[in-house]
């Protein structure tokens, strides 16, 4: 975290992690020294939030979780006559599926 400090009339910009304080620079004026330590800090948020999607991006370049949220958003807005008639409409395609599956493998065995 970037924060200015005053300390005999002087103005620095200081950087802790926690465990150490170190002093980046000394500045003329206590508004400068404000003005940088908030720009720092706005860039080191800026940073990580960027980290952040950008990992999201390398873990799902497809978007295959905002499309899954999408349709669970979709499907906890449907009535219950909807979501009936698409539990239907999965079952016969699985059904299908099976059929076709067993179908292949009836082929195989001859």
């Amino acid at each position: 975290m970037y924060y200015s400090i005053s300390k005999d009339s002087k103005y620095y910009v200081t950087v802790t992690d926690g465990i150490m304080d170190v002093s980046l620079m000394e500045l003329p004026s206590k508004e400068l020294a404000d003005e940088v330590a908030f720009l720092l800090q706005l860039a080191w948020d800026e940073g990580n939030s960027w980290g952040r999607n950008e990992m999201r991006r390398q873990l799902d370049p497809e978007g295959f979780g905002k499309e899954t949220a999408e349709r669970l958003q979709k499907f906890k807005a449907m009535n219950e006559m909807d979501k009936k008639n698409h539990r239907d409409q999965i079952m016969k395609q699985y059904k299908t599926k099976q059929q076709q599956i067993r179908k292949q493998v009836s082929r195989w065995n001859k």
